[in-house]
């Protein structure tokens, strides 16, 4: 007994002293006494809807924590592709053009998930619509986009559907959306591309929306998320928890739009009718969705594009750069968390189609 009371006082003392460092270094404490968690430096502007809700409402409903892992979230700069590609951030959520032709000169960046599909406006002069919403008409007409936008290939696709060679029409670039409107109000170009964020603002310019691009090409694939490969590789199970927690808030962006847009427009600090248009309403998003799925079919058709126009030279194949064994490890994961629920394993049913038995010449 009398080692027992010795034992017990040493206990004592260890837990008093515990108490008084807990008291002079709270911090310390506390991570002590939470697991550590995986961390992953992400370049997105938390307060900017763009083209990453799914990663707002992951963040803000708690997902990532409750994941395991911490995300330091650094604002858009310019050089990012170059940050990333030497390991000073290790991911980026961005268009899929940069990403595809870092990849093709053997850089360090690895695609591994999707961040959204489709939200693209084509727009003409009021009072030409009947003409220019046929794309059988563009034929010797001006077409303007931003420069490395997704849509001149998403165009280039679309054209090529119809029968029409992009040589048959005139392509020029400007750095903004706000000067693609400007030239189609000037009439020095026929039909611009823009994004939802624009096209809610063009009223009474004397400018109309065509039709959405998803009209050219369905379903067409936009920003992806990218890594970098070193980081990608030695990190793996924190971008794994990473997709964990945006898949989970996929479901909530599908289930819950009330929900989602309050939130939304509380951390952007924007009108709940502007979130709801440019996240929810498929005619003023120009069919945007968010689902985080990498999709390689559409992928490698957007890749065979650059290429095929002369952007790439193809001699590194898809797959040397993209991986979608993250995102499907994710996705396992959460089904095998929660077996019986429908909207997980319909996830996988499109992860299947889009990512399995896919063949090409560049992969």
């Amino acid at each position: 007994m009398p080692g027992g009371l010795k034992q017990s006082g040493k206990i004592f003392l260890a837990a008093a002293a515990l108490s008084v460092l807990c008291v002079l270094a709270p911090p310390t404490c506390d991570a002590a006494q939470k697991q550590k968690l995986d961390e992953l430096t992400v370049v997105l502007n938390l307060s900017e809807l763009g083209a990453q809700p799914v990663v707002i409402l992951a963040e803000n409903n708690g997902y990532f924590e409750e994941e395991g892992l911490k995300v330091n979230f650094a604002p858009l700069q310019s050089g990012v592709m170059e940050a990333l590609s030497i390991g000073k951030v290790d991911a980026y959520m961005n268009g899929i053009t940069p990403p595809l032709t870092y990849g093709n000169k053997n850089a360090n960046v690895k695609i591994f998930a999707g961040t959204a599909s489709g939200g693209v406006f084509a727009i003409g002069k009021a009072g030409r619509e009947n003409e220019l919403k046929d794309p059988k008409n563009w034929r010797g007409l001006t077409l303007v986009t931003t420069t490395l936008s997704t849509s001149e290939h998403i165009i280039r696709i679309g054209l090529a559907e119809r029968g029409i060679d992009f040589k048959e029409v005139k392509h020029v670039e400007v750095d903004t959306d706000n000067n693609i409107i400007e030239a189609i109000r000037k009439g020095t170009a026929d039909i611009g591309f823009i994004t939802p964020e624009y096209g809610v603002r063009i009223r009474d310019l004397g400018v109309e929306i065509l039709f959405s691009n998803t009209y050219l090409v369905n379903d067409y694939v936009c920003c992806r998320q990218s890594g970098n490969s070193k980081a990608v590789a030695e990190k793996r199970p924190a971008y794994v928890k990473f997709l964990q927690a945006q898949i989970r808030a996929y479901k909530d962006y599908v289930n819950d739009e009330e929900k989602a847009v309050k939130l939304l427009s509380k951390s952007t600090n924007q009108t709940e009718d502007y979130v709801r248009a440019i996240v929810y309403d498929p005619i003023r998003s120009a069919e945007r969705k968010y689902n985080p799925d990498p999709d390689l079919k559409g992928t490698l058709a957007f890749y065979a594009s650059l290429i095929d126009s002369g952007y790439l030279d193809g001699s590194v194949k898809l797959t040397e750069f993209f991986d979608t064994s993250i995102y499907e490890e994710a996705l396992n994961n959460i089904i095998a968390r929660y077996p019986n629920d429908e909207f997980y394993k319909r996830m996988r049913k499109v992860f299947e189609e889009n990512n399995l038995n896919v063949t090409g010449k560049y992969l």
